[in-house]
């Protein structure tokens, strides 16, 4: 799991474009 990190930082900004 290298793009694990990746990974959350998207969920993370998706998560954040929704809210908006």
């Amino acid at each position: 799991m290298v793009n694990g990190s990746e990974t959350t930082i998207t969920a993370l900004n998706n998560g954040v474009e929704r809210r908006r």
